[in-house]
């Protein structure tokens, strides 16, 4: 194993440096974070340098490797600060938990005062999500019948909320 001479490795830098400085201006990177590569890479190199063939090879394609990277974990932080903010925008801030309580409440006691028809049939299609079509085949009635006993009992429920 031969040792790192300084001439040898300052000899292959100095050759290396404007094909690497293209490499850096191909990918777009910014002279401060370019500096940081390129000492990454002659690190890499130095302490690679015995088991290295082609030093030149390596050098640039260590070069290339780095500044996919460095885009890879750039564009990554950048979505990742968009998605949370565009997360911040859309989300709807929630109403405290008592006033929560006192929905639940209300909706209860709205549908309290449905006929045990009309409150079966908003239960399944608004709570559990069940078609019209669904409910009718569960009670063996129409899907017609389903809708109207649906509209019925929303109509009555809007106009006990507007009372109250």
């Amino acid at each position: 194993m031969e040792p790192v001479e300084n001439s040898v490795f300052e000899a292959t830098l100095g050759e290396l440096r404007p094909r690497l400085a293209s490499i850096l201006r191909r990918y777009r990177v910014p002279a401060d974070d370019a500096e940081d590569l390129l000492q990454e890479a002659y690190l890499s190199l130095f302490f690679h340098w015995q088991n290295v063939r082609e030093r030149a090879g390596y050098l640039v394609v260590t070069v290339a490797r780095l500044c996919r990277r460095y885009h890879y974990k750039r564009h990554r932080l950048l979505a990742q600060a968009v998605d949370e903010a565009v997360l911040e925008l859309l989300a709807e801030p929630l109403s405290p938990p008592q006033e929560q309580v006192e929905a639940r409440h209300d909706v209860q006691a709205y549908l309290a005062d449905l006929t045990p028809k009309r409150r079966r049939a908003v239960y399944q299609c608004r709570i559990l999500g069940l078609t019209p079509e669904e409910v009718s085949d569960s009670q063996g009635v129409q899907p017609d019948a389903t809708r109207r006993l649906l509209r019925f009992a929303l109509e009555a429920l809007a106009r006990k909320a507007g009372k109250r």
